[in-house]
């Protein structure tokens, strides 16, 4: 599970700028919802099936890393380890 590395992460770099969103593809929000609370402090929306239908997202987690000119750098689907997201972080800040 990905979630407390990117937690971690967002701690460690959100002084230099790095933005996380999560968005959640799970049909129950709330409860969701209720399971992050105090547990994740980026946002976390909710998606209708249209941002993953869009931006064509195959697989869960799939991270899409955006540079600070709003381009994505890269896509990434499936967790590949705390080294690899924090590596992707860094190439993009």
């Amino acid at each position: 599970m990905e979630v407390p590395h990117l937690e971690a992460l967002y701690k460690k770099y959100s002084d230099q700028g790095l933005v996380i969103l999560g968005l959640s593809v799970d049909r129950n929000y709330d409860s969701l919802r209720r399971v992050a609370q105090g547990l994740i402090s980026y946002p976390v929306l909710r998606d209708s099936q249209d941002a993953s239908s869009l931006y064509g997202v195959s697989g869960i987690p799939a991270n899409f890393y955006i540079d600070r000119l709003g381009k994505v750098s890269k896509v990434e689907v499936g967790f590949h380890g705390e080294l690899a997201l924090e590596n992707n972080i860094k190439d993009i800040l």
